[in-house]
Order: C-alpha cells, then sequence, then structure tokens
C-alpha cells in the first residue's frame, strides 16, 4: 500500500511534466497532397482520396472511353452503351493500408463493382462490405450501370470499425495522433497549390465533391483538422485567386478557426521556382504592370506587391492582425531575392515574417558537383559524409543570411519548408543505383543526427517556426521526402523530429489555474456537503490529511458534494484525486465514483451530471471502470472496461482530463483518463462524449461530487484545475522530488 502525507499528496497526483501543446512547439509540417497513391491515409473514408474518374468502353484501351456526363460534384451522371466508369483507391505497395471488412455506401442506383479485392462479403442496396487485399496493391471501384434519373453519388469507402463514426471523426485517429505537437499545418500541397487553376470562389473544392484529389481538400476540412489538432493553419492563396476568392476564403476561416489559433497567409508557393506555372504567371503579371523588363525580376516584385494585397483583405476579413501571420516566401540560397521582394513598395511594412526552405541539399546531375556516376558508386556512409560535412554547413550559412536580411527590414525569420533535399535532377532521377542509396541514406539512423543538429542550428540562428517537409510519402526517384514512407512506418528521421520538437518548445508553459485545492475542510469557492439520499447512517471527516467517508450499513450510495464552483466546460480541465477504498468490503460492488454535475436551484436538487467515472472494486474479479454520459436525453453509463488492478486498502491516483486527449491536447468532448499506483501506470483510456451532446452553463455554478457504495473509503489529495500538466508514464522522477 502506498502511504502518503499531506505535505506530498499533490507531488503523486500531479502525474506529468509540464504540458506540451501545438501552441508552443517550434515545428510545423507540410501535409502531403491528396491522390489515391498518397500513404499517409489521413481520413477513415479512403474515397475522399480516390482516382479522379477513369472512363472505359468495352473492346478499348485502358482509359479510353468516351468524355463521362458528370454533376457539378463531380458524380457520374449517365453512361454510354458498353461503358463504365472507373476508380483506384489505396495505390499503396507492401501492403501498408489495414486490412479486414471496409464498407462501401452509396446513394442512387445502379451496379458497382469492385475488383482486386480478397472478396465481397455481401450486398445490399447502398451498402456493400468486401475485405481489400493490400499485399495487391490498389484495388478498383467500377460503376457499371447507373440509373439517370437517381445516378449513384455519395460513394463511400470505410475503414473497418469506422462506419458509426466517420461523419464526425472523418481523420484517421493515427494520422491525427502523428502530427499532434505540430504548431502548424501548411496546406500546400492539401491546396493544390502548384499550378491551381483555380480563380473564382464558386470553382473552390466543397466537401460533397465526388473526390478530393481534383481540386484539393476543402477549406472546411482543413479548418476542422486545425481545431481538432489544436494547430495554426497555414494557408497558400491560388496565384490566380481573385479578390473575391481570397476575401470569401478569409471571411469563413475569421468565422470558423478557433480564435486561439493563427493562420499564416501566403501568396501562391515559391514564386520564384521557374519549374511552377505560378512563377511564369508572376513574370508576365510584373512586366505588365512595369515592375522590371526581366521575367524573373517582374515576378518576384509582383510575388510582394500581390501578396501585400492580399494581406491587406485577410486584415479586413478578421478586423485587424493579432490572428494572422503575414508571409512573404523567397530563396533560401539567393537573399538578394529576399531583398528585392521585402524592399519592393516596402512591403516589409505590410509583412510578419520572410519565409524561406534552407534544405540540407544532394541534387545530383550529370554535371554537378559530385555527379550523378559518382554519387550512385557511393557507399551510404559517404552521401551522409557529404550531406553532414558539406550540405548541413551550406544550409546553416544560407539560415544566417537569411537572418540578417529579415532583421535588415524587421521581419521574423520562418521556414516554410525544411529537411533534407537529396535527389536525381536533369534526368539523373532515372539512375536506379542513385535512387537506391539516397533512399537509404535517408533510412539510416545517421539521418536522424543530421536533422537534430539542423535543427539545433536553426533554433539559434532563427528561432521561428519551421515546417518540415513533408509528413508522410513513398519515397522514389522523385524524392524521399516523407518524414515516414507509409502510415505504419518509423524512421529515425521522424523520431528525430518528434524529439527534438518536444525537447525545444518556443514559449512557455501557460499558468497553471486551480480551482479546487484539497484538504482543508474549507474553500472560498465551495464547502464540502453531505447527501444522504438512502440511509440515515452516514459519517465522514475532513481534515488537512484527508476526506474519509464510511458507507451505509446496507451498502447504500452515501454522496459527499463541493457546491458553487464555476467550471467552464467549454475549456480543457482537469480532476486529478488520490484515493483508497477500505475494507471491510460490504455485499455488492465496492465503487468509487468521481462525477460532475449541475446543481438544481437551491443547489440541492436536481443534479445533472456532465461526466462520471466509476471505479468498482469486485471481490473476487476484476475491476470494472464505468464512464457515464447522455443517452437520448437520459445519464446512463455509456461503457466500461475491465482492469486488473484493483485492491482494497490500496492507494491509487486517478487523474480525468476534460475536452482534452492523453497527451493534453485539446479535443472538444473528451475525457481521458489515467490510474496509477504510485509510480506504476496502470490505466489510461480515452473517452468520446461527442455523441452525448450536454452543454452546462459556464454562469453557473456546478457540484463536484464523490461517491461509496458498499466500501468506506479515503481520499487523500484533490485538485480541480485548468492547465494541469498530462499524465506522463515516461517521466522519471526528478531528485528530490517527493515520493509516495
Amino acid at each position: 500500500m502506498i502511504k502518503i502525507i499531506c505535505a506530498s499528496c499533490l507531488a503523486v497526483v500531479c502525474l506529468g511534466a509540464e504540458p506540451f501543446s501545438p501552441a508552443r512547439s517550434r515545428l510545423g509540417i507540410n501535409l502531403s497532397g491528396p491522390a489515391d497513391w498518397n500513404t499517409e491515409l489521413p481520413f477513415v473514408d479512403v474515397f475522399r482520396l480516390s482516382r479522379a474518374w477513369i472512363s472505359q468502353e468495352k473492346g478499348k484501351g485502358w482509359g479510353k472511353g468516351p468524355a463521362l456526363e458528370l454533376d457539378a460534384r463531380g458524380w457520374v451522371t449517365r453512361l454510354a452503351p458498353d461503358c463504365s466508369a472507373e476508380t483506384l483507391m489505396c495505390t499503396i505497395e507492401g501492403g501498408h493500408y489495414p486490412t479486414g471488412e471496409y464498407v462501401c455506401l452509396y446513394e442512387g442506383e445502379g451496379v458497382i463493382q469492385l475488383s482486386n479485392v480478397a472478396r465481397v462479403v455481401s450486398r445490399s442496396p447502398g451498402r456493400i462490405v468486401f475485405e481489400p487485399a493490400p499485399e495487391r496493391g490498389a484495388f478498383f471501384l467500377r460503376i457499371a450501370a447507373t440509373r439517370p434519373e437517381n445516378y449513384i453519388r455519395a460513394i463511400r469507402v470505410i475503414m473497418p470499425g469506422f462506419e458509426d463514426t466517420y461523419r464526425r471523426e472523418p481523420f484517421h485517429p493515427a494520422f491525427l495522433a502523428r502530427w499532434k505537437h505540430m504548431r502548424a499545418l501548411r496546406f500546400m500541397d492539401w491546396m493544390e497549390t502548384n499550378g491551381s487553376r483555380i480563380a473564382e470562389w464558386k470553382d473552390r473544392p466543397l466537401p460533397d465533391d465526388a473526390t478530393w484529389t481534383v481540386k484539393g481538400i476543402p477549406l472546411e476540412v482543413m479548418i476542422d483538422l486545425a481545431n481538432r489538432l489544436g494547430a495554426d493553419a497555414w494557408f497558400c492563396m491560388p496565384h490566380r485567386a481573385t479578390d473575391d476568392y481570397v476575401r470569401s476564403f478569409a471571411a469563413q476561416v475569421a468565422r470558423e478557426l478557433a480564435p486561439a489559433r493563427k493562420t499564416y497567409i501566403e501568396y501562391s508557393n515559391e514564386i520564384w521556382n521557374s519549374g511552377f506555372a505560378q512563377t511564369r504567371y508572376a513574370g508576365e503579371m510584373g512586366r505588365k504592370l512595369g515592375f522590371h523588363e526581366k521575367d524573373w525580376e517582374a515576378g518576384w516584385r509582383y510575388g510582394a506587391y500581390r501578396s501585400v494585397q492580399i494581406f491587406k483583405i485577410w486584415e479586413d476579413a478578421f478586423g485587424g492582425r493579432d490572428r494572422l501571420v503575414r508571409v512573404i516566401a523567397s530563396q533560401a540560397a539567393n537573399a538578394y531575392v529576399s531583398d528585392v521582394k521585402l524592399s519592393f513598395r516596402d512591403a516589409h511594412k505590410d509583412c510578419d515574417a520572410l519565409a524561406i526552405a534552407p534544405y540540407v541539399s544532394l541534387n545530383v546531375s550529370a554535371t554537378s558537383t559530385p555527379n550523378a556516376a559518382a554519387v550512385a558508386a557511393w557507399p551510404v556512409e559517404q552521401v551522409l559524409d557529404h550531406m553532414e560535412g558539406t550540405s548541413l554547413p551550406e544550409a546553416i550559412e544560407w539560415i544566417k543570411a537569411s537572418k540578417k536580411t529579415a532583421d535588415k527590414h524587421g521581419v521574423a525569420l520562418i521556414a516554410y519548408e525544411a529537411g533534407q533535399h537529396a535527389v536525381g535532377i536533369g534526368g539523373s532521377e532515372n539512375v536506379e543505383a542513385l535512387t537506391k542509396v539516397l533512399a537509404a541514406a535517408n533510412r539510416h539512423a545517421r539521418m536522424g543526427a543530421i536533422y537534430t543538429r539542423y535543427l539545433d542550428a536553426w533554433r539559434d540562428e532563427s528561432g521561428g517556426l519551421c515546417a518540415i517537409f513533408s509528413s508522410v510519402g513513398a519515397w522514389s526517384k522523385w524524392g524521399s521526402w516523407g518524414l515516414l514512407e507509409y502510415g505504419d512506418d518509423d524512421t529515425p528521421k521522424f523520431r528525430a523530429v518528434n524529439e527534438w520538437n518536444l525537447a525545444n518548445p518556443i514559449d512557455p508553459a501557460p499558468p497553471l489555474n486551480v480551482l479546487l485545492e484539497e484538504f482543508d475542510g474549507a474553500h472560498p469557492c465551495g464547502v464540502w456537503d453531505r447527501q444522504q439520499p438512502f440511509s440515515e447512517e452516514f459519517g465522514y471527516d475532513v481534515t488537512p490529511a484527508g476526506l474519509a467517508m464510511r458507507s451505509g450499513l446496507l451498502g447504500h450510495n452515501q454522496h459527499l458534494v463541493r457546491r458553487g464552483l464555476l467550471i467552464d466546460h467549454g475549456r480543457p480541465y482537469t480532476v486529478e484525486c488520490a484515493f483508497a477504498i477500505k475494507g471491510p468490503l460490504r455485499p455488492g460492488v465496492n465503487s468509487f465514483c468521481l462525477n460532475l454535475n449541475v446543481a438544481g436551484p437551491s443547489g440541492d436538487a436536481s443534479p445533472v451530471d456532465a461526466w462520471a467515472i466509476n471505479v468498482d472494486l469486485r471481490r473476487g474479479a476484476p475491476t470494472v471502470m464505468k464512464y457515464m454520459g447522455f443517452v437520448r436525453g437520459a445519464f446512463r453509463q455509456i461503457g466500461q472496461r475491465e482492469c486488473r488492478w484493483g485492491q482494497p486498502d490500496t492507494e491509487y491516483a486517478i487523474e480525468v482530463r476534460v475536452n482534452q486527449d492523453l497527451d493534453g491536447r485539446r479535443v472538444p468532448k473528451m475525457l481521458a483518463v489515467t490510474v496509477k499506483e504510485g509510480a506504476a501506470v496502470l490505466e489510461r483510456f480515452e473517452q468520446s462524449y461527442a455523441a452525448f451532446p450536454y452543454q452546462p452553463d459556464p454562469e453557473r455554478p456546478v457540484r463536484f461530487g464523490v461517491n461509496t457504495h458498499g466500501a468506506d473509503w479515503i481520499m487523500r489529495a484533490l485538485r480541480i484545475c485548468y492547465g494541469c500538466p498530462p499524465a506522463d508514464p515516461a517521466r522519471p522522477r526528478d531528485a528530490g522530488e517527493p515520493q509516495g
């Protein structure tokens, strides 16, 4: 049994280090673009990233069918005789996507066929259950027939286990967990920024589009993701976007993005890179406006000019600049370009940050030094030696030069992209041996060490946001851009980035806001009171050392409540306590319960629980933890889990985080529960309350309740607070920290 004295009780209950939120992170991430070959699988509905419809005609080659008739959202409305419309999903080699039963849902009438799958389990109107064969790669969905009056549409293909939740929880949990510590999400590729054809607001992608791989991910989805992760959003305005498009986009972000989140605004992407259509467009526009006679010089100036116009539209939509970071991006290797952009018409006065992409570069061609033939013959250690000894110092010098330019113009220096840049170019991408050795370098443990040194230098020379490029993507002759190749992958560079990010926060931890800290028998925000709804026999003691309750003779419930607390249920808050069930056990279930409820008008009647966690210690049976919520307007049990840790006369620490996940990240309507015995973590789980809606009034006092059924118990420590640190099972005790 763990014995706790009052002086150390909070140290035992306070289970973790300082909370780490995205707002404190120094790093951001560029999310990989939407495609059927996207290996990240961000959505539980894999049809969201299906390929654009392919027209097929019997007797003709692949994709040689006639032009398809589509509605405004891209659904096939009619098929010509002997024709079909086909698409692919999960074009991922090596079996790197989940097995199991997928559910295809659809509206309308017609015939859907699935191919390259293991088997079709069942069919009914509007629903097909099937098992894919990940080892074969992609699977195919074909509309073989459709009724024009009620054509097939609203197709969804849901991964195993998500049919009941995909509408309210569209993102795969692994995807959310992977990037939960990133300060910002750069949506450049999600918006299909490079070569974008979107100019008018009416042409934007929408959530009910047939696929999101044609126009990009809808704004609604990007905002939802940023809000769920508590991350800032980085948007790239299309190079042809009209003022109306920009104004409408900004207005929607102002309405829907969480007020605590910032928005990074950038005009297109790399308006200096001759490989992109937007650079050619900017050059043409700049020459037309008389900015310079040379295309590239005119383009740099036009990029700054249009950026400032866009910034002013966003400022109007947001009613100011407090929630905006106005970004002018430039070339890392050429500080002259940055100086031209920031100087042109005093653009720096309407800009917050200069953004660069200071890659650790090894761009290899037939004529580079070293050239493709040489590097292809190198062992992987020599590639890493070159990157560490030549490429890394070069990148650091670019950072230093860009910082001087940023300082000259009074703006911050941030990175819109960052990481390694080892790739064959100019035809050398087709040298197979080169591709293999560069990929091997990216898998090597030393690549993680290079990333750590690189990020250390970034912190020391700049200190601003650094958006790594990129999240997850298969490595190929076109580069090894993803920190991971697949969603189920692990690499040294991915681990290095996450470890560095956690160790190098950019902002101080938020202050702790304690609502209640016990025990002394009295507190300014409420007093303990006892209720006796079932039995006249009742006893309890409140002392500075703890609170003890004795059960009724018949094992009835006995309640103790703290009235008058004001808790904003829209904010994350935490309840922590240390308790022990005491013997002898009475017949029936022996339980300890934490619950939060709204008091009736008198403070005594009509309690309505917001949530409850019950710990039931049963004779000769596993402990059961139950969680309660609203079901059809009534407060009922919504689930339970068996545990192996419950013993009488043993003290446990329990933490309930509300509107948070287990890492302390803000997730509305989520409970995260951690149970410890001493330093040992016994139980950790999350329970979403999204399906059990309850919205208490933050201005109405609530009651915090504890109760017993069938056993005595003692509670030695209790705290309710905003900003409590999350439970961290991996954190060792500091020297001198009080021991339980």
